[in-house]
């Protein structure tokens, strides 16, 4: 089977005038079968969704850091609310980490859970508390490795 690809116009400097070139290319269309790679014997299918997400959402926490922070804040007092607020986000991720986790059958929603409450915490230091900002991603940062997906157990039926 023949298909055009693409025609190109080149002028005839002797002529002068536009000459057409047409490009075309056979396609050979044969049904391929190629065995289906199983990730069995590496990791299990649910594993890599936890870490394709974990990476994603660590690698933004941190870049968030240098694309929407501040290089030299000016220097402010520590609202406290804000504070208890991050430290009770952080808290409940931890929550969701080692007393939810563990329990529940369907691990995906409290893993995304957790892993956002952690991740807030770096936007209140970036726009409510630019001076804290450095602290506040750290704090993001150590909370969001507690999720790492090679500590998860995954139920046994999957």
């Amino acid at each position: 089977m023949h298909i055009l690809l693409h025609i190109e116009f080149h002028e005839d400097k002797n002529l002068g005038a536009s000459k057409a070139t047409e490009y075309y290319h056979t396609l050979d269309f044969r049904v391929c079968y190629a065995a289906p790679i199983s990730f069995a014997w590496c990791m299990n299918p649910i594993k890599i969704q936890l870490w394709m997400v974990w990476i994603t959402l660590f690698s933004a926490t941190f870049s968030y850091r240098f694309f929407l922070g501040t290089e030299s804040p000016k220097e402010e007092p520590l609202d406290i609310t804000l504070a208890t607020i991050s430290f009770l986000l952080i808290l409940g991720s931890l929550v969701c980490r080692i007393l939810v986790l563990p329990k529940v059958k369907n691990q995906f929603p409290i893993f995304i859970v957790g892993l956002c409450l952690a991740e807030t915490v770096s936007f209140f230091g970036i726009f409510l508390m630019p001076y804290y900002q450095d602290l506040f991603m750290t704090l993001s940062l150590a909370s969001i490795l507690v999720f790492l997906p090679s500590f998860i157990k995954l139920p046994k039926n999957d």
